[in-house]
């Protein structure tokens, strides 16, 4: 499987404030040539969509918060979506539920806007979500949450992370 990065604002480096807006393209040789190349974007917005048709989003900081701290598996989780926002008290809550994720094996993913997860969630101002493991009993993922995870596990590490770009529509 290869994997292509396009960069777009700045650059990467864990120095740097600013960790850059990713879109990922990803493409097999050993498969046919896909169609249409999705980007990291459009996967987030497809694993979003999906399992919340699903009903396995957990959207908002208060039930987010509430969820992992009445949970007894929060491994069951495989992801957090966090948003920026402008309230100061949401922000503080969602850096802890980001440090409650990282201590958990849980995929933390920032997303470039609030309005555009509200708009993929059909909810009205959410700055964050929880997206719960389809099959819990068997590690079994789609190809948008197995792309995404190799892009979480490629800046697990990283102290600055990357800002993934969703599509407009």
């Amino acid at each position: 499987m290869t994997k292509g990065f396009t960069k777009s604002l700045s650059n990467t480096s864990t120095t740097s404030i600013d960790s850059g807006i990713f879109d990922m393209d990803i493409s097999s040789a050993d498969k046919e040539p896909p169609k249409k190349k999705m980007n990291i974007g459009e996967a987030v917005k497809k694993i979003l969509a999906d399992a919340s048709k699903e009903k396995r989003v957990i959207s908002g900081v208060k039930n987010a918060i509430k969820y992992l701290n009445d949970t007894e598996n929060p491994e069951h989780t495989l992801f957090f979506f966090m948003a920026p926002t402008v309230d100061h008290t949401t922000h503080m809550s969602t850096i802890l539920l980001k440090a409650f994720c990282f201590e958990n094996d849980i995929y933390i993913v920032q997303l470039d806007s609030m309005e555009k997860l509200s708009r993929i969630l059909n909810i009205d101002n959410t700055s964050c979500a929880l997206v719960q493991r389809s099959g819990i009993e068997n590690d079994i993922y789609t190809n948008d949450e197995m792309m995404l995870i190799d892009h979480c596990e490629d800046f697990w590490e990283e102290v600055v992370q990357p800002i993934i770009r969703l599509p407009e529509k």
